[in-house]
């Protein structure tokens, strides 16, 4: 590397480290960091694969910096959101789930090979469940503070989005409330 590009990936390390909350979550060089530290069991023998890969912190750095974080701060979506990811989660009914991220929302699957989709529209604000060739909007986020949620019974609630709130909504899910619904 020619030193004119190596001050250029240093600056850009100092901005990029200096201004993170501001500009992006630095996705790039955050996933390979994630994964040099758990490429092994060995907490030596991933030191030394960060050694021997020290080059790339920078690069993944300066291209957080210069693209990914200025596509996520003007689009306000990730580049390298964690879409493919897969978790397996136990229910509270002793079943497991893998609930798979996507780019519009989540995707459960139950151990009997049944789809659910939650996806998420971005300009209604609504978070809807998909499955069977069926769709129901559950609920739309009104503002910063407010959602109104769609319940069973095909009334709505707005529900405010703190303690208060979810602790009002639950109890008329479980019917431990009278609530006049709009």
């Amino acid at each position: 590397m020619n030193n004119r590009f190596s001050k250029l990936c240093i600056v850009a390390m100092i901005c990029a480290v200096s201004f993170n909350s501001c500009i992006g979550s630095f996705s790039l060089f955050n996933k390979f960091a994630q994964w040099n530290a758990n490429a092994t069991d060995s907490k030596y023998l991933n030191a030394v694969i960060g050694w021997l890969l020290c080059w790339v912190y920078p690069i993944c750095g300066t291209v957080d910096f210069l693209v990914l974080n200025t596509i996520e701060f003007w689009s306000g979506e990730n580049p390298l959101a964690d879409a493919g990811k897969v978790q397996n989660v136990m229910g509270s009914d002793g079943h497991m789930y893998a609930i798979t991220t996507t780019k519009k929302g989540y995707e459960v699957k139950n151990d009997k090979g049944e789809l659910v989709n939650f996806v998420y529209d971005k300009n209604n604000k609504t978070w809807t469940v998909e499955s069977n060739g069926m769709s129901q909007v559950l609920l739309q986020l009104t503002d910063d503070q407010n959602a109104k949620v769609y319940l069973q019974n095909g009334k709505s609630m707005n529900v405010k989005l703190n303690n208060e709130g979810v602790t009002a909504f639950r109890q008329v899910v479980e019917g431990n409330a009278f609530y006049a619904f709009r």
